[in-house]
Order: C-alpha cells, then sequence, then structure tokens
C-alpha cells in the first residue's frame, strides 16, 4: 500500500494487480493466505538481508520505468521515473523469482537506493550484505562538490596572472592559496560524502561463502 498513489494486490498465484489510489474506496486486512513458497532453482535463489546498522532495508522489485516528456518550448526534456514494489524487509529469508530478469534494489526509508541488479545468474542460498548510505549525505556530497568548482577555478586563476608588483604579486599568491586550500577541501568533503551516501550490496554463497561482490547489473 502507498498512500496516495497505489495499492498491489498480489494473489497466490504470484499475479499482480495494480489499483490507483482514486479507486480504492476501502482497505479492509484478513488472514495472510498460506502461499507455497516457489523451489529454488537457477534465478531463484532465497536470500537473507544484513545491514551493517540498524535500518529497514528492503528488497525492491522494479515494475515499471517511464519517462515523461517536458517544456516543449525549448524541445522536449524527458523526466524518468520507475514504479518498485517491496518484495520483502530485512532479514527476508525468502524465495525470490528472478527469472524473468527483472531488476532489483535495495531501499527503504531516508536510504539512498542501490544500483540495480538482477537475480538470473544467482540461484541456492544467498546473503545480501548491504552497507545502506543516507540520501542526505549523498545530496550534501553533490552540493559540496560542486561548490568546490568556483574557488578551485577562482584559486587557479589568479595563480597564473603573472603580475610585476611584489606585494600584488604576494597579496594575489595568498588569495590564490586559500581559495585553492578552501577549494579542495571542499571537494574532497563532498567526494566522502558521496562514498558514505551510497548503499553498497555485496552477495555472498551463504555455506560455502564464496564471494559475488558485484550483482549483477540490470540491463
Amino acid at each position: 500500500m502507498f498512500p496516495g498513489r497505489q495499492v498491489i494486490i498480489v494473489s497466490a498465484a504470484g499475479q499482480r494487480h495494480v489499483l490507483a489510489w482514486d479507486q480504492v474506496l476501502d482497505i479492509q486486512y484478513g488472514d495472510a493466505p498460506r502461499v507455497q513458497e516457489p523451489p529454488m532453482g537457477p534465478g531463484r535463489p532465497r536470500i537473507h538481508i544484513e545491514s551493517t546498522r540498524d535500518a529497514p532495508i528492503r528488497l525492491m522489485e522494479v515494475t515499471s520505468q517511464y519517462a515523461v516528456a517536458t517544456n516543449f518550448s525549448r524541445g522536449p526534456r524527458y523526466a524518468h521515473g520507475q514504479q518498485s514494489y517491496a518484495v520483502c524487509a530485512a532479514p527476508c529469508d525468502r524465495v525470490v523469482d528472478g527469472t524473468r530478469g527483472q531488476s532489483f534494489y535495495f531501499g527503504g526509508e531516508g536510504i539512498t537506493p542501490s544500483s540495480r541488479f538482477t537475480f538470473e545468474d544467482h540461484d541456492g542460498e544467498l546473503i545480501a550484505r548491504v552497507r545502506p548510505g543516507r540520501i542526505g549525505v549523498l545530496a550534501g556530497g553533490v552540493l559540496f562538490t560542486s561548490f568546490s568548482i568556483g574557488p578551485l577555478l577562482g584559486g587557479a586563476l589568479m595563480a597564473a596572472i603573472p603580475r610585476h608588483d611584489d606585494r600584488v604579486n604576494r597579496s594575489r599568491s595568498v588569495a590564490a592559496v586559500s581559495l585553492l586550500a578552501t577549494g579542495s577541501a571542499m571537494l574532497l568533503t563532498g567526494v566522502l560524502m558521496l562514498a558514505f551516501g551510497k548503499t553498497r550490496v555485496e552477495i555472498y554463497k551463504r555455506y560455502t561463502g564464496a564471494a559475488q561482490r558485484r550483482p549483477v547489473a540490470a540491463r
């Protein structure tokens, strides 16, 4: 259930029905049906989710992608988006059917979505170790990195312009060094925030410990 957006109903046979929110009059919950878990096999691994910190990690499946054209006065520009639903929440411990080649990612409230991947080449018991990143930290990294361009460029230009007056040269050198130091500090801070703001995922074979550190990228 996504208040204000939609309701997704999954039948015992695995069929999904998506209802727009304005089509829903009321929601009543009954006892959870006993759904037989599909057997493990190629593209259907059993997933156990571990998190490096206490966070509401969810395995999300992308159900659709779309592009909306905007700003036709200057030529069409496209805003891209996607719809997805939560397959399970950590620790999950269930078989996930990825045999259709659909895309998955890890996310949650306040968590930066991870890169998308598929389960086509996975099977058996898997452990997904998730290091969740914070959206606010990632956004701060983008801002710091962007704002560092001005001081770095200004400092480089001041240092490159020659002057014959020694006093002017000393003053300009001090200003150039200050701008370069400020820009470098902002750039380093931004890069670190970008690194820690991303959600990283490592997938392992549960019992053999075979590392599959990079999940298969979604096509």
